[in-house]
């Protein structure tokens, strides 16, 4: 699927499930039929924290349509409204659980600092859909975010996974060099580990390891 890769979110409708209020660089890779979701960011107190979850593709749904699963929060619907794989991406979800229902969506683009065009263009989106774009909160990115200095092998790796998923991997073999040190990124955003008592520690909820059920071997790391 195209929309593997590294993602940043513009804007968000701020929600309790995430304790990443700046800096969300989020990476999707593909295990067999799952995708597996890696957040990192920064806290409210400019803590780094990672987040993961699963998304897998919900059966009765259309195209676009997931389901994300995390430990300690309910099943809920990921749905890709809107993207061009290679810019941007409109997404919204809904949750309903016991009588709660909460209604939360991002607009993310492929690089930290984007041209608004997009923002504007995911908004208009939302509200054609009759998804209310008001509550959608700016995120900060950029300047000053752990990740900036990492930004070219970030996007050699977004470029790299997007040319495998066209067919195009010659168009991308010069970058081969500058991803043999990609796993240096793994620490961009790695928490730092106290007592493991503290909020933001325990909303870094962790899923259900899964493993690939076809031992596909291309599969990259994560950041």
């Amino acid at each position: 699927m195209m929309y593997s890769g590294v993602w940043f979110a513009q804007e968000m409708v701020p929600n309790e499930y995430s304790s990443i209020i700046t800096c969300s660089m989020t990476n999707y890779t593909w295990i067999g039929n799952l995708m597996r979701v890696v957040e990192r960011g920064l806290t409210s107190e400019g803590r780094k924290v990672r987040q993961n979850s699963i998304i897998r593709p919900d059966e009765d749904g259309e195209e676009g349509e997931m389901i994300v699963d995390a430990e300690g929060v309910p099943s809920a619907p990921y749905q890709i409204l809107a993207t061009d794989y290679e810019n941007y991406a409109c997404v919204h979800s809904c949750l309903s659980f016991m009588g709660f229902r909460a209604a939360f969506s991002w607009i993310y683009t492929r690089k930290p600092n984007t041209d608004h065009t997009y923002v504007v263009l995911c908004r208009d989106y939302f509200a054609e859909k009759g998804v209310d774009p008001n509550p959608l909160k700016p995120m900060k990115q950029g300047k000053d975010c752990p990740y900036m200095d990492k930004l070219d092998q970030i996007f050699a790796h977004t470029k790299l996974v997007l040319g495998r998923k066209m067919g195009t991997q010659t168009a991308v073999t010069s970058n081969t060099e500058e991803m043999t040190n990609f796993e240096e990124t793994s620490e961009i955003l790695d928490v730092t580990h106290t007592d493991g008592n503290s909020k933001d520690e325990q909303k870094a909820r962790t899923p259900k390891k899964v493993e690939s059920s076809n031992g596909d071997n291309t599969v990259l790391e994560e950041l």
